[in-house]
């Protein structure tokens, strides 16, 4: 009975993402754990907590493309959003005065992940993690794995928080899968700046049996897709997913492995459009 108590403990963790959501749903969820229980059991459990601020990487790229293809004024496209939008105005403000000074402020990390049979098809999912915003309804956008990393952690737990919240989230909680094994051939592939964020981007070739078995709480509808396809299907992308698709295809074809310090740094289109198109 403990052991299956703590599994929801878990699980739910990997769900909702922190202590808090946790606590707000202890009763329904029939958890009966303190806060400092909960945290001592997820590192017990060897979860890679979650990093960065609560700031929704998906609903502020969404609100900064609209902002830069349909060069609608920022305070009068805010007022458009919906109650469930989070990211205040003030926040955008800075956001937007990084990218057109070329700053990073925070980290992620992004996987292309492939089989061991096939390097030419990539893992995407739809993201079920965002909020359903009316207008545009980014919710649902395709995505290869990714989410906030700490500022001088270790590539390890970059990568592992990554493959335990949106990969392999029931292996996590059963126990079943040891995600280390998978971090020896991982390879970094480019430095990707999309918004004020620094993405690093690694790319890991997954066993044929664990490509039938991942699965996550935050993206669903597992796939393995050609660039091709990832490009010419009318499917809607996070942004910067296809041009990080597009990158590790470029990887792949020169077979180049670099030190730390040569990996390049790519600017993303959204700045890019951001800095041309809109002024503060």
């Amino acid at each position: 009975m403990e052991q299956e108590h703590d599994k929801r403990v878990i699980q739910a963790y990997l769900k909702y993402g922190s202590v808090d959501e946790i606590l707000k749903r202890e009763y329904d969820l029939n958890i009966h754990m303190s806060q400092a229980g909960i945290h001592r059991l997820i590192k017990k459990w060897g979860i890679i907590k979650a990093a960065g601020p609560n700031t929704n990487i998906a609903e502020v790229i969404y609100f900064l493309e609209k902002l830069a293809y349909e060069k609608i004024p920022l305070e009068r496209l805010y007022k458009k959003m919906p109650l469930g939008f989070q990211t205040s105005a003030v926040t955008l403000h800075r956001i937007l005065s990084y990218v057109k000074t070329g700053m990073t402020r925070r980290s992620a990390t992004a996987l292309v992940i492939t089989l061991a049979d096939d390097p030419n098809k990539i893992l995407i999912g739809k993201d079920i993690s965002t909020p359903r915003i009316e207008y545009g309804k980014f919710y649902g956008a395709w995505s290869i794995p990714m989410g906030f990393s700490k500022k001088g952690e270790s590539k390890r737990d970059s990568i592992i928080r990554v493959l335990q919240q949106e990969v392999f989230s029931q292996q996590i909680i059963d126990k079943s899968l040891n995600l280390d094994l998978l971090l020896a051939n991982s390879k970094k592939i480019v430095n990707f700046d999309v918004i004020d964020i620094r993405l690093s981007l690694y790319h890991i070739s997954l066993p044929i049996k664990l490509g039938k078995e991942v699965n996550s709480y935050k993206l669903t509808e597992f796939d393995f897709k050609t660039l091709e396809e990832i490009f010419y299907q009318k499917k809607i992308f996070r942004a910067g997913v296809p041009e990080l698709c597009g990158m590790y295809t470029r990887f792949y074809q020169n077979k180049k492995v670099r030190a730390e310090k040569d990996i390049p740094v790519v600017i993303s289109e959204l700045n890019l459009a951001l800095v041309q198109n809109w002024d503060e």
